[in-house]
């Protein structure tokens, strides 16, 4: 994979479903960049 994966940001006032969605998306990118436990989001 080439391009690199970005989380967009949270508005100000999101929905659930927005948090939701950002808090799946951050740990989608925490896999992708074969992070550890250790070092955190």
């Amino acid at each position: 994979m080439s391009e690199e994966f970005e989380v967009p940001e949270l508005s100000d006032d999101p929905t659930p479903d927005e948090r939701a969605e950002f808090v799946i998306l951050r740990l989608e990118q925490f896999i992708r960049d074969g992070r550890k436990v250790a070092e955190g989001m």
